[in-house]
């Protein structure tokens, strides 16, 4: 189990942040230097609700470029052991740059770079920290409040440890109980939309969404759900051209080399 005894972001923030010439300046900066164009393609209508959207990770740039160039508001999850300095250090260097090359280099980077890169995740990101022992009712908790401020939720829910194609990891399902603690306080479903980032195309498509079915269990929901999103955002890569797939677990020149 985790220590969820962190301090979470700032609660009456619901975006990242954008007033301030230090938020202005990092936004900038991500957009323009770090993310750039992005094209986001609709193939079933824009979300016209606030809606929870379901993604494939990618590297870095996916998410950034869901996050900030997205012509609305989201809030991401992400791990919460990126929001305190030990475990964020930790994370990085047992998962994030292992195995990776210069992993010796980045490692000596490390400790200057650790600081940084939690204050971002903690005060300019303002991301919902998901936390894996009892602290996760704070995880759902907050994605609530945040739907309910009119801001989308971004999930990466891929387990790395299983990949299940040339496009994703299977997907866990525990982000399908957001529309569950949801619907309990609004009495409203919610929707979750299938993306697939094609990063080196600079295109971002959004599928079929499915909506959370309150009349049936919870738990077949979670399994529903989270199995069509899997699938819905492999057809979304297949059906484009042929193209590199940058994914959480390598890249990928040829899309019919499939498993």
């Amino acid at each position: 189990m985790e220590n969820s005894n962190i301090n979470t972001p700032n609660p009456t923030k619901y975006t990242h942040l954008k007033s301030g010439l230090l938020a202005r300046f990092i936004n900038f900066f991500m957009k323009r230097i770090v993310v750039g164009k992005t094209e986001f393609i609709f193939h079933h209508g824009k979300p016209e609700n606030p809606s929870v959207f379901i993604c494939n990770h990618t590297r870095a740039k996916g998410p950034l470029a869901l996050q900030y160039l997205y012509p609305g508001d989201i809030r991401t999850w992400s791990d919460a052991r990126l929001i305190e300095k030990k475990s964020c250090y930790e994370l990085f260097k047992n998962k994030v740059i292992k195995d990776l090359k210069g992993e010796r280099f980045l490692k000596v980077l490390l400790p200057a770079g650790i600081p940084i890169i939690s204050w971002y995740y903690r005060k300019k990101l303002n991301c919902i920290p998901v936390y894996r022992d009892m602290g996760v009712a704070k995880t759902f908790k907050a994605s609530s409040n945040t739907l309910m401020h009119n801001v989308n939720v971004a999930v990466y829910p891929e387990v790395i440890e299983n990949r299940l194609n040339e496009v994703v990891c299977k997907f866990a399902t525990g982000f399908v109980y957001i529309a569950y603690n949801f619907y309990k306080l609004t009495g409203q479903k919610i929707k979750f939309y299938p993306l697939y980032c094609a990063e080196t195309l600079k295109e971002t498509h959004f599928g079929k969404p499915i909506q959370y079915n309150p009349d049936e269990p919870i738990k077949d929901q979670a399994e529903v759900i989270a199995r069509y999103l899997e699938e819905q955002v492999t057809l979304l890569a297949r059906n484009l051209p042929n193209h590199k797939m940058i994914t959480i677990f390598g890249d990928y020149t040829d899309a019919k080399a499939r498993n």
